[in-house]
């Protein structure tokens, strides 16, 4: 799929505060690649949890294969996809709930 295709893009919801901790964490890159990172650092221990109160939501475009396993972990949690990045994100920007 092509940058441009809308399928391969999720729209992540993000919760107070954590879009500046992304950006803090992103440096000179993008807030997506940021995201991407942590997603692919975190998907094999991730953890379903309640959804977040979305402050504000970021457009984020994963590879076929981080795609693939966000997608499956979301099939397993009866959540969509969005929802296991938020739950990765959570754990990596927030990790005192």
């Amino acid at each position: 799929m092509s940058r441009k295709d809308p399928r391969a893009v999720l729209t992540v919801p993000l919760a107070a505060g954590w879009r500046r901790a992304l950006r803090a964490r992103a440096g000179r890159g993008s807030l997506g690649d940021a995201v991407r990172k942590i997603v692919q650092a975190g998907i094999d221990t991730a953890q379903d949890g309640p959804p977040i109160a979305p402050h504000s939501t970021l457009p984020v475009q994963l590879s076929r294969k981080t795609l693939t396993q966000v997608t499956t972990l979301a099939h397993a949690w009866g959540q969509p996809p969005a929802h296991v990045v938020t739950q990765i994100l959570r754990a990596a920007l927030d990790p005192s709930p």
